[in-house]
């Protein structure tokens, strides 16, 4: 027994006896494999808490100062510490000094478990001291029970066997690894031994045993295993068999971490492993030239792909390197795709089709593979834009300038409109589902186009001779406009407007219809009414109409008035269509054509033979016009006309006579006239680049004033800066044409140059 303090009265020294004979059999429990009811063992604890309660009280009552009350319950702590000490000296340190190899790792973990049952009991029995005001311990002494065992504990036991305890159990993890069977749990309640014996020092120090003597020996062995066995592995299996096996060691250390290494340890050992198997050969294994992720894509090996993104996703710049071998590879594709249309091996068609198939395969590889991380999808972007903004000659087609004939060229922005033309008019059909996927890509790849603005110009003018072509449906251009909207906002406010003009002109041709029938007149006459700022600028015809067709526009003239006053009507007579009934000889046909030649085609009423001069005069439609418009009635499918003058089929003089074709038959009894050139075709390059410049000047000088307005004085560095800024998403501004819009608005004094500093601009309010 434990010599009490020689302060002690002999009530104090009663109740330690008592205290260290429940001690005694609370000891012998776990020894005694814990043959005990549960009763008794409440009656120990309760004996124990009494007795150290008694102690304390008398202690205290036999104090005369507050030190002295300290004192004396100090020396109960520390007869505590004394006790436990000589008990784990005397009946634990032995057995386990004496064993080695497996049977020292068991033997401890066998006495730290039956020691954590005293520990237990030492905590309730204990409490009152550390819970009573009184018993406020100095710096020097543990604040609680529990590190107060785990000191003993370290003290007597675990101090004896530190250094042959790491080694086993680094031994152990060495031996796992080698695909040796290891007791797990017996390795899960060692380390968390480890971990308790840091509490010695208290909680902010609690894991550095643990760390000390486990941890870090554990994270460099690891270091060492792995760096060699990645040598191993890439010299002996290559590339292919090394990502299979990095992916599976992964899991096994994460099994193991999770299985007996403390939670702690887990950032720390992958971090390890990931460092020595992936970040030091990412290079070499990323471009490998036969299993790298180039050849991967190549070979279309989707699993192998999605192994590797997954590992390389777990290191810092894994992903940045596959995003560049990723947007260097679609960029090859793609060049490749724009070598094919240049060679003229693929139409305008085929190009954007093979576009939007190059799009769809990788966006069915992110999404079944690749998680859809957006670092590979901006990989994707990077590369669309490098070659979808291409110039590529145009094919068959050449420009002269000095002499020399020079390759025409098309834009993306040109031939992604045709695309949209080609499959809204219904030359490739395709069912909901696809149409909606195929509307999608293409929006898709109109985002991927640096001049954005333009492919909207070209947009809508194809988009217009759809909507003015008779009875053409406009549920596919409402579809793609909306879709286009979601993604680029006002920027197609035109085709907006172009579709609501079509939209409301049914309505307006009903109210019309019905002010005829008030009027008591009638008019087979459609008119549809466009807003000049969503359309396109069509040219003008000069056009006296006949009477025939004057009394209807005068009548329509009118009631336009009576809705509005404040709109003015510019007729476009080139966008029209016509229907006559042709009497000929033996037969009477319906004659659908345009409205320029309808109105030629009525002048025949008056006058059976005409010359072309007499009826550009009469008509005030240009010469040239009416070549173009008669021709196709002289040379075409259906000659309803005739002439007589110059011996040329393809050109008519100004003094050839024309008549009506007496003789003309024909099975149908319908015929409609074409044209030689298309009213609603589309502008040339350089009409559509002129009118696109115009645009871009106007957008440029309104954010150039409206930046001005906001800063009242910038730099010009910076001020074109922020001007290319703000305008990047529907063009790049070329900072040459930013600078001659500054010194425009400089001469028309929105702005002016700083007085001592020619190169800062100053907003004129």
């Amino acid at each position: 027994m434990a010599d009490a303090s020689s302060t002690w009265s002999k009530e104090p020294l009663e109740e330690w006896n008592k205290l260290e004979a429940v001690f005694d059999q609370i000891w012998h429990i776990p020894v005694d494999n814990y043959k005990i009811s549960s009763g008794n063992l409440t009656k120990l604890k309760a004996q124990s808490y009494q007795s150290v309660y008694r102690l304390c009280t008398a202690c205290a009552q036999q104090s005369q100062t507050t030190s002295e009350k300290k004192i004396g319950q100090k020396e109960v702590g520390q007869q505590a510490k004394r006790m436990i000490e000589k008990y784990l000296e005397k009946e634990a340190q032995q057995k386990v000094v004496s064993q080695k190899g497996e049977m020292l790792l068991i033997t401890t973990s066998q006495i730290w478990a039956d020691y954590e049952f005293v520990m237990k009991w030492a905590q309730r029995a204990f409490s009152y001291v550390h819970e009573h005001p009184a018993m406020i311990q100095d710096d020097d002494e543990p604040p609680t029970t529990e590190m107060m065992c785990v000191q003993c504990f370290h003290k007597s036991i675990y101090s004896h066997v530190q250094n042959n305890l790491s080694t086993l159990l680094l031994g152990e993890v060495a031996r796992e690894r080698a695909d040796n069977h290891v007791d797990r749990m017996l390795m899960h309640k060692l380390l968390a031994m480890l971990v308790h014996m840091g509490m010695k020092n208290g909680n902010s120090g609690h894991l550095q045993v643990y760390q000390d003597d486990f941890e870090k020996p554990f994270l460099a062995e690891t270091s060492i295993y792995y760096q060699a066995a990645a040598q191993r592995w890439l010299s002996e299996d290559g590339v292919h068999s090394y990502l299979y096996k990095v992916e599976q060691h992964l899991i096994k250390e994460e099994h193991r971490a999770t299985s007996y290494l403390d939670s702690s340890s887990f950032k720390e050992l992958t971090k390890t492993v990931e460092d020595k198997l992936l970040a030091e050969y990412k290079e070499r294994v990323l471009f490998d030239d036969a299993a790298g992720m180039a050849a991967l894509l190549e070979t279309g090996k989707n699993v192998d792909l999605r192994r590797m993104y997954c590992l390389f996703k777990r290191i810092a710049t894994g992903l940045d390197t596959m995003a560049e071998i990723l947007r260097e590879y679609i960029k090859k594709e793609g060049q490749k795709i724009n070598h094919t249309f240049c060679a003229r091996e693929a139409d305008d068609t085929q190009y954007i089709e093979s576009c939007i198939e190059l799009h769809s395969k990788y966006t069915q590889l992110f999404a079944e593979w690749l998680e859809n991380d957006n670092h590979l999808a901006e990989a994707r972007k990077q590369a669309f834009i490098v070659f979808f903004n291409e110039k590529l000659p145009r094919a068959g087609k050449t420009s002269t300038t000095s002499g020399e004939k020079k390759e025409e060229h098309v834009t993306t922005a040109e031939l992604l409109s045709l695309y949209c033309n080609h499959i809204i008019k219904g030359q490739k059909t395709t069912n909901e589902m696809d149409a909606v996927k195929l509307l999608e890509s293409i929006v898709e790849l109109a985002s991927y186009i640096t001049e954005r603005d333009l492919f909207f110009e070209y947009y809508r003018r194809h988009m217009s001779r759809r909507l003015l072509a008779k009875n053409e449906d406009t549920y596919a251009d409402q579809q793609l406009v909306s879709k286009l909207k979601e993604r680029f906002g006002t920027a197609v406010m035109k085709l907006q407007g172009m579709l609501q003009d079509r939209a409301v002109a049914s309505d307006f041709q009903d109210q019309f219809k019905a002010y005829c029938n008030e009027k008591k007149v009638r008019a087979d006459f459609t008119v549809t009414v466009l807003t000049m700022g969503h359309w396109p600028t069509f040219k003008p015809i000069p056009l006296n109409p006949p009477e025939e067709v004057a009394c209807n526009i005068k009548l329509f003239e009118e009631f336009y008035k009576s809705k509005t006053d404040s709109r003015k009507l510019k007729w476009v007579y080139s966008l029209g269509q016509a229907t006559l009934r042709a009497n000929f000889n033996t037969q009477s046909k319906d004659v659908i054509c345009d409205t320029i030649q309808g109105c030629i085609l009525l002048l025949f009423n008056a006058k059976e033979e005409w010359q072309l001069s007499e009826m550009s005069k009469l008509s005030s439609i240009p010469e040239g016009t009416i070549q173009s418009e008669v021709l196709p009635m002289l040379i075409g499918k259906y000659k309803i006309l005739k002439k007589r003058g110059s011996e040329s089929r393809s050109k008519l003089d100004r003094n050839d006579v024309l008549f009506v074709n007496g003789d003309f038959k024909d099975k149908m009894a319908r015929i409609s006239i074409p044209t030689l050139k298309a009213k609603m075709k589309e502008e040339t390059d350089k009409e559509v680049e002129s009118s696109v410049t115009e645009d871009r000047r106007l957008k440029m000088e309104a954010c150039l004033v409206r930046i001005m307005k906001s800063s009242k004085r910038l730099r010009h560095v910076e001020l074109k800066a922020k001007c290319i800024d703000q305008l990047k998403h529907q063009f790049l501004p070329d900072p040459r044409a930013i600078k001659r819009r500054i010194d425009d608005l400089i001469s028309r004094g929105y702005m002016r140059r700083d007085d001592e500093d020619t190169n800062i601009f100053e907003y004129v309010a």
